[in-house]
């Protein structure tokens, strides 16, 4: 049977060049990979700022921002590391990385904008302005964990001399990515986006992942966007609850596998939310909910063997854990195996917490 070709289409506000979509009562929720200029500059930006990774993509590229803003980024790079999945970060990454990259700011008039009602919050103390202009996506952003509000915009209310700093080199610099950088990059991602578009609409992977955790995804579609700078650097960075980025020249079976982790870890994030209400979501407890994913892949795929992740993430061991609460307790909730997998780990391995 053959494949219906590829159309433009509007999907959650953006024009993407993809293959048939289903529509109406019935239809499939979608994995939808897609090329977002926006987000794709801001990690342009964290790769030339060595924002905890570095790769020859800066070689390539640092001739494209002008030398005091490239000093800038890198003297303030360690703030903008987004590595929170190794267990630390840089204190300005969520509000200078992922929340921009969540807005897809990608025009000049876009990003100055948004460090300009920034700026006029910390010298007001009242970022009522900042709030109501973004208001529809900090609602959308409720639905993950990251919340803005008067009070974390406030907490880095000292650091508003580096943020207009760094700002000024955001806006100052998309010109040149705009055109020396985006034309050349982007088409070498548009086979990849295709390819993988054309793998999850030949799979109904949300739906399987609803079928074996009982557990509905919020949204129709999964946006997953493909970034170029992100080479050697911190992959499945969730800027949302139905967006996340990857680099787009990582192993193609892995890369599959893998947004299906996500579409997990996505789905599962109701866990996570419901422990940081009643108390801490330590990094112990992001290794168990990243790792319950894991255990759920294995049967979403029907695979025998999967990706491994970081030593850090003590897969084998979390995966022995859930096999043991799975085996004695077949019909548990992903609410009751991920906090009796919690449990048995600080039994079985306390020194591994």
């Amino acid at each position: 049977m053959g494949r219906r070709p590829a159309e433009c289409r509007r999907i959650q506000g953006r024009f993407y060049l993809v293959p048939h979509l289903t529509e109406g009562a019935g239809a499939l929720k979608q994995v939808l990979a897609a090329l977002d200029k926006g987000p794709n500059y801001i990690f342009h930006l964290a790769a030339l700022a060595s924002a905890g990774f570095r790769s020859d993509y800066v070689d390539t590229y640092a001739r494209t921002v002008a030398p005091e803003d490239l000093q800038a980024l890198r003297k303030h790079g360690g703030r903008l590391d987004f590595g929170f999945g190794s267990g630390h970060g840089g204190d300005l990454a969520s509000l200078l990385i992922f929340h921009p990259a969540y807005l897809d700011l990608d025009s000049v008039n876009a990003f100055a904008e948004f460090f300009t009602l920034l700026d006029e919050g910390f010298r007001a103390g009242d970022f009522s302005r900042f709030l109501q202009r973004y208001s529809r996506e900090h609602a959308e952003l409720r639905n993950w964990v990251f919340h803005v509000d008067q009070r974390w915009l406030s907490s880095v209310q000292a650091s508003r001399d580096v943020i207009r700093e760094l700002g000024g080199a955001y806006v100052r610099s998309l010109p040149a990515y705009e055109s020396e950088v985006w034309p050349v990059e982007s088409p070498k991602m548009a086979d990849v986006a295709s390819g993988l578009n054309a793998y999850f609409r030949e799979r109904d992977v949300i739906g399987k992942w609803e079928e074996v955790t009982g557990l509905t995804f919020k949204y129709p579609v999964y946006r997953i966007i493909l970034c170029s700078a992100l080479k050697d650097g911190p992959q499945a960075n969730s800027l949302g609850y139905e967006k996340n980025t990857f680099y787009y020249g990582s192993d193609f079976g892995w890369l599959t596998d893998f947004v299906s982790h996500e579409v997990g870890t996505h789905i599962l994030i109701g866990l996570a939310k419901e422990m940081m209400a009643t108390g801490p979501f330590d990094y112990l407890a992001y290794r168990a909910h990243e790792n319950l994913a894991r255990f759920y892949n294995f049967r979403v795929l029907g695979k025998d063997k999967l990706y491994g992740m970081s030593p850090q993430y003590h897969c084998e061991e979390f995966l022995s854990v859930y096999a043991a609460i799975s085996a004695r307790e077949s019909g548990i909730t992903p609410s009751g195996m991920f906090r009796e997998g919690l449990d048995l780990f600080r039994t079985r391995y306390p020194e591994l917490m």
